[in-house]
């Protein structure tokens, strides 16, 4: 064998220079999404537009490299008519970003890959996340309006071949007047309940079946109590 004593085994191939987009305070991320085998971040204080993904494979490298290929990292912002904030990172048929005053997918090139050439996000819909998490419900994201007093699923509308939000407490709206949404949860099994914590502390559910499009909301008083946080935990066969 031989040894090359100017190879530094901890160098970076060459090619390559050292980077780490989160290393001061101002820029750590504020969502976080694993897609298309890379992990993508979004919105630190200092760029609330900004998406981060990592390379192909490689969850924690964000180097750049002097030639760009389909597997590099991929850095873009959401430059819309308003500066707004990305709330939440969530995948259904696609990727989407939440922001505080708009819904965004993330389309890709021809196939729908992300790649440092083929980003093509665009703006969905004009209605605003909350900070509480969305959740996947079926095919469907359900997230609170940034408002925090409505509900919205956001879903692929194919007749007009682009994502519909419609408001799921429009027959409702006195479950929601002068109230915010602050914790939900969604169980799966036996029933299919979205359990949502309102700001007077009472428990609210939404049932929903979409196949037979069937969509009914309840309150829940809990005798000398009220309701902080809302969990569904799997158990056998149900949540």
């Amino acid at each position: 064998g031989s040894t090359d004593d100017d190879i530094d085994p901890t160098s970076l191939p060459p090619g390559t220079s050292a980077r780490n987009p989160f290393s001061a305070a101002g820029d750590y991320p504020g969502a976080v999404i694993y897609s298309q085998q890379r992990r993508i971040f979004a919105s630190s204080t200092n760029n609330p537009e900004r998406c981060w993904a990592s390379y192909l494979g490689g969850y924690s490298n964000f180097e750049i490299y002097n030639e760009i290929t389909d597997s590099c990292h991929v850095q873009f912002d959401l430059v819309g008519r308003q500066v707004n904030e990305i709330m939440h990172l969530i995948e259904t048929r696609q990727l989407l970003a939440l922001t505080i005053g708009s819904e965004w997918s993330i389309n890709g090139n021809d196939v729908g890959v992300i790649t440092p050439t083929a980003v093509n996000p665009k703006q969905q819909t004009f209605y605003g996340s909350r900070f509480i998490r969305p959740l996947n419900v079926g095919e469907e994201i359900y997230f609170i309006q940034s408002r925090g007093t409505r509900v919205r699923s956001l879903g692929f509308d194919f007749g007009n071949d682009g994502y519909k939000a419609p408001d799921l407490t429009i027959f409702s709206s006195h479950l929601f007047d002068k109230y915010t949404l602050e914790d939900w949860c969604f169980q799966q099994n036996p029933q299919s309940i979205v359990w949502v914590v309102r700001s007077d502390g009472k428990l609210l559910g939404l049932t929903t079946i979409k196949d037979q499009e069937m969509l009914a909301w309840h309150q829940h008083d809990f005798s000398g109590g009220l309701v902080e946080k809302v969990c569904a935990i799997p158990e056998g066969s149900e949540d």
